[in-house]
């Protein structure tokens, strides 16, 4: 290459340096512009949060007084809902960190990120996190004043009065914890309608978040957004293939009588990402390709669409675990422990539609010193995991309804052929 050539070459490039020096700092300055209207977003939602949970939590252990499980169908169906809440906790904690390994982030990113983050983590001695010791930590649970614990924000505390109190509820005589019922539903149907107006204003929010954050933080985040995408959806798909084989053992009918009866539900639930629209295909499937008694289908079906909501302990405690180590945060085994027992009560909650209920659970996050804003950038991308989230609920909803039927003594069987192509023959 000539001298001439050479200069003109270093020119150019030098030229383009200083043009992506000058676009570079018109876009960091413009997140001095973004970040004031995602930050007033912020405290839009961390004001609402504590009569969220507060209300949420009062409605759904005081109606379990209220003879909604009643029965031995609805006795078992509770039983086979925990006990597979608890099995994918204990799947989600077991594969999520074996699966992060994959994720690397370098120091100087995670120091940007935590210096980005406009919300303050929990304080020592809050929440679930930052006690001395594991007495320490149960001492603290009992709030003294459980106002001033509100005030200060103390999340844990807050959740023991609410669930005691709630439990007390339950002793009340019928009317009177009926009357309080409908109260608290009330406060918290007026707080649904202040959490959807806060919520419309997402995209705006979540834009003005998310641009401030790379700004500062720079792209390698978009791809850690990316890494939970697809280890969030490889773990919600694998569990959903392991309900096949565990209710052809327990429920004893075939995979393929299995498959063919929930997949007109799956569709339905791919398509809208909603359990709740999925319930006709369900009851479809159950009774007209797996001959299931309407005793069954009508009572556990719908019980199961309403309260049951397994991807919760995969999804929720996947996002903590990768949360925290995106923001350097670390966490005991007693904070992780009470994060899933609270994320496992609340699934039964949480309403049937697409990415129900985040605003109940943003609090426990919170307390394991996640920042908010965190939170809110994962809610950027959860549209391709909620179509795999409703896809494991559905799946889980059929498969309890089949063991059901089976401990009940009424096997799941063809009715439209009589065959008994869906059910093993004793």
């Amino acid at each position: 290459m000539t001298e001439p050539t050479a200069r003109g070459s270093r020119q150019l490039a030098g030229r383009w340096v200083t043009i992506g020096s000058l676009a570079g700092s018109v876009l960091l300055s413009l997140s001095s512009v973004f970040e004031p209207l995602g930050t007033a977003w912020t405290n839009a939602l961390l004001m609402v949060v504590i009569p969220l949970v507060v209300t949420h939590l009062l409605v759904a252990i005081g109606s379990f007084g209220s003879g909604r499980q009643v029965g031995r169908l609805g006795g078992l169906s509770m039983l086979l809902f925990l006990a597979l809440l608890v099995a994918a906790a204990g799947y989600t904690l077991t594969l999520g960190p074996f699966l992060l390994k994959g994720m690397n982030v370098d120091p100087e990113t995670v120091a940007a990120l935590r210096a980005a983050a406009t919300s303050s983590p929990v304080d020592s001695g809050q929440g679930f996190s930052g006690v001395a010791s594991f007495v320490d930590w149960l001492v603290n649970m009992v709030p003294r004043n459980p106002i001033r614990a509100a005030v200060d924000g103390d999340i844990l505390p807050i959740v023991v009065f609410t669930v005691v109190f709630a439990l007390a509820m339950t002793r009340l005589p019928t009317r009177r914890r009926e009357s309080l019922l409908g109260l608290f539903r009330g406060v918290a149907d007026a707080v649904n309608v202040l959490v959807y107006w806060i919520l419309l204003a997402m995209p705006v929010a979540v834009f003005a978040l998310g641009y401030v954050v790379v700004a500062r933080s720079g792209p390698e985040i978009v791809g850690a957004l990316g890494y939970w995408v697809l280890m969030i959806c490889f773990m919600l798909l694998a569990f959903t293939a392991l309900l096949y084989p565990l209710t052809s053992i327990v429920g004893r009918v075939r995979a393929r009588g299995f498959a063919r009866g929930v997949a007109g539900a799956q569709l339905v639930a791919i398509g809208t990402r909603s359990s709740l629209a999925s319930l006709p295909a369900l009851l479809d499937g159950a009774d007209n390709r797996l001959g299931m008694s309407n005793e069954v289908s009508s009572l556990v079906l719908p019980l199961a669409v309403s309260t049951f909501k397994l991807n919760r302990t995969i999804s929720a405690p996947a996002k903590a675990l990768f949360l925290t180590q995106l923001y350097g945060i670390a966490v005991g085994p007693q904070e992780l422990l009470v994060f899933v027992l609270v994320i496992i009560f609340l699934s039964f909650s949480a309403p049937g539609i697409p990415d129900a209920g985040p605003g109940v659970t943003i609090p426990f996050y919170l307390a394991l010193g996640i920042p908010i804003e965190g939170i809110v950038l994962i809610s950027a991308v959860v549209a391709i995991p909620d179509v795999f989230k409703t896809l494991v609920n559905t799946t889980a909803n059929m498969s309890v309804a089949v063991i059901v039927a089976r401990l009940v003594g009424q096997p799941v069987a063809s009715t439209t052929t009589g065959e008994t192509d869906g059910v093993y023959v004793e």
